[in-house]
């Protein structure tokens, strides 16, 4: 069974986040992609209309106020487009292709010209919403005006010669409780219309299911089987409302996938139905993709299935990230090779480069997207990274990392590398090469000493691919001094916490380190040492300040290198504002009873063991000024600390029953 030609959803406008997503390859397998303006983008195809052998994108904008038409991006080569030029006005359309409909060798395009209902956009000109537009190309990325067929609707669109006259014919969606309807192809730019008495809605996937030589098409949770003539009879229904058709477990016969909210449309997953041998599918399993919208394609040239979908790289906390780049194993599961961008909406493919691997567009609302994939014969150069970021100039050698996003290619990959500042500079040469078969090679970095911050852009650049980074030189720093906020506060049991800065004379180079120290850990604890983030020129560590008998004064100190700075707190003696009036200890039940009168303005106390400084517990206010409860506890409590947040503090002899 051949899968002859599908069509994306005409919008899914899935307002929720999926499966978490982490980063599992650190080589990126996509290039951060390039953005274009085209107001109103919703879909993009890509084909190659004016026969350079490079290709280019045509875009449905039905998303832009008043319409914006179709416009037009056409390639410049190594994934690269000019600006987007409006061929058609006015109209809102929802769905958009590309193919040769009066058979004269030129790409056209087909349109559905009905507005997206999701987007609440009104329709200013052009042809009208209900119906099916063929702009005949000419060759050289100009189009004729449209030629217009009435439909009963014209939300999505998919194609074949579905009667075998050798025309381009059309399936249309027209809308979620209405029956899709065939377009038969009369060479001229018009169409013989009849319905195929099924709801299609959203979309249509065409291809030969059942083996017979005629094309058939899935659409709405149904299969019709294509009778040669440009009729369908009603087979099978699905297992899943098929979005994407490809053979992700590599036996030849075409799977389905879709994507499936969940837990009130916050949640995303996938699921797989795989295509069995008698034409039919197999039950469908959850799977390890995610998506608003996807596509499928080998992104790594294993020849296994692997999936895009459009999303978010990270989670806002309330929802986890959704979609990716998922590589397939070769079963209907994944892993997850790269994170998800390009929001809402929908993703199509194609060799932009000519490297022999598919990239990405995606078509945002307002913008396209190009997404160029790493991996390629030859690959691109996808990551450029450094062991610094910060570093003081004249003694430091930094290394310098330059990965592919696949082997190189026989002979090696030669890297140019360039600084903008002759303080960062390359002693083995203005190229490394990565060798044949390998994908990473290192490289120094020689810096000059500065007497300033000097931020300074490396680059590297192989074949058509230039990546970019910034390495500071810094001179070098010295500690300017250590405080404390606040300089006083009461010292108690578990430890008043205050917050301590550090200060250099400027920007810290990558790895530096403070060593701190207490006059009196018993009174205030320090850490050991404070790390400063590269570039930052103030660090702060955390201060605790314990239980004291009496008001101390404790200094605390840093030291970076031969520099020493102090500073001094007091750390008070809590006040006498609470009283503990019964304090029993049960050994036997390890049960401890407590009666404490205050006039500290708190909801609870903290109970502490006054010789081990343990937290045990709290009990709550129960009347004015009256705090009682009842703690299990374990071993020697001979002494116990009640301790309100606000300072108070009694300290009490344990009654033992």
């Amino acid at each position: 069974m051949k899968l002859l030609s599908r069509i994306s959803f005409f919008a899914l406008t899935l307002i929720f986040s999926g499966q978490a997503s982490t980063l599992f390859a650190q080589i990126p397998r996509l290039l951060p992609p390039v953005t274009y303006s085209d107001p109103g983008a919703t879909m993009a195809v890509v084909a190659d209309l004016n026969h350079d052998g490079i290709l280019d994108i045509v875009t449905a904008n039905g998303a832009a106020p008043g319409g914006n038409g179709v416009s037009v991006l056409l390639g410049l080569g190594h994934g690269k487009f000019k600006a987007a030029t409006k061929i058609v006005t006015g109209s809102s359309p929802s769905s958009v292709l590309v193919g040769d409909f009066n058979n004269d060798g030129k790409p056209d395009i087909a349109l559905a010209n009905e507005p997206n209902p999701n987007v609440l956009i009104s329709v200013t000109g052009g042809p009208p919403p209900n119906s099916v537009s063929i702009l005949f190309g000419n060759g050289d990325g100009t189009f004729q005006p449209s030629i217009d067929t009435p439909t009963a609707g014209a939300l999505a669109l998919a194609a074949g010669d579905f009667n075998k006259d050798g025309k381009l014919d059309l399936i249309v969606v027209t809308g979620p409780s209405t029956s899709t309807q065939i377009l038969l192809n009369t060479g001229n730019g018009t169409f013989i219309v009849s319905d195929a008495n099924v709801d299609g809605f959203p979309i249509a996937i065409v291809g030969d299911f059942n083996g017979d030589g005629k094309l058939d098409f899935l659409t709405g949770g149904w299969e019709m089987l294509g009778n040669g003539d440009g009729t369908f009879t009603l087979g099978q229904s699905l297992p899943l409302n098929a979005g994407l058709v490809a053979d992700f477990n590599g036996d030849g016969i075409p799977d389905l996938a879709q994507l499936v909210p969940t837990s009130l449309g916050r949640i995303v997953s996938g699921l797989i139905s795989l295509g069995l041998p008698d034409g039919t599918w197999a039950p469908s399993f959850i799977s390890d993709f995610s998506g608003r919208g996807m596509v499928a394609g080998d992104f790594n040239g294993d020849g296994k299935m692997d999936i895009f979908g459009t999303g978010t790289p990270n989670g806002n906390g309330t929802f986890p990230a959704i979609g990716g780049l998922v590589l397939g194993k070769g079963d209907g599961t994944f892993t997850l090779g790269a994170p998800g961008f390009g929001g809402a909406a929908l993703p199509a493919i194609g060799d932009l480069d000519h490297n022999g691997s598919p990239d990405l567009v995606i078509a945002n609302g307002s913008n396209i997207q190009v997404a160029l994939n790493t991996f390629g014969h030859p690959p691109l150069l996808a990551q450029l990274l450094m062991s610094a970021t910060f570093v003081v100039g004249g003694p430091t050698t930094v290394t310098g990392t330059v990965s592919l996003g696949g082997p190189a290619p026989v002979g090696g990959a030669l890297v140019s590398l360039a600084s903008n500042n002759p303080a960062v500079s390359f002693p083995n040469g203005n190229s490394v090469t990565i060798p044949a078969n390998a994908v990473t090679a290192h490289f120094n970095i020689a810096t000059s000493a500065v007497t300033a911050s000097t931020p300074v852009t490396i680059s590297a650049t192989y074949q058509f691919t230039k990546l970019t980074t910034r390495l500071t030189v810094v001179p070098p720093s010295t500690l300017t001094s250590i405080s404390a906020n606040p300089v006083s506060l009461f010292g108690m049991f578990g430890g008043d916490p205050a917050v301590g800065t550090v200060t250099l004379s400027g920007p810290a180079p990558n790895g530096t380190v403070v060593a701190l120290s207490s006059a009196n850990p018993t009174a205030l604890k320090v850490p050991a040492n404070v790390t400063f983030a590269a570039g930052a020129t103030t660090a702060t560590f955390a201060i605790s300040a314990q239980h004291v008998a009496a008001d101390t004064s404790v200094a605390i100190s840093g030291t970076l290198g031969a520099t020493i700075s102090s500073t001094t707190l007091t750390v008070r003696k809590e006040t006498a504002t609470i009283a503990v009036t019964k304090a029993e200890y049960v050994v036997s039940k390890g049960q401890l009873t407590l009666e404490v009168t205050g006039t500290d303005r708190v909801g609870s106390l903290q109970i502490y063991n006054a010789n081990t400084g343990v937290l045990v517990g709290q009990i709550p206010l129960v009347n004015v000024g009256k705090f009682s409860g009842q703690l299990h506890v374990t071993g020697s409590f001979t002494s116990v600390a009640a301790q309100s947040s606000v300072g108070g503090l009694s300290i009490a002899p344990v009654a033992q029953k």
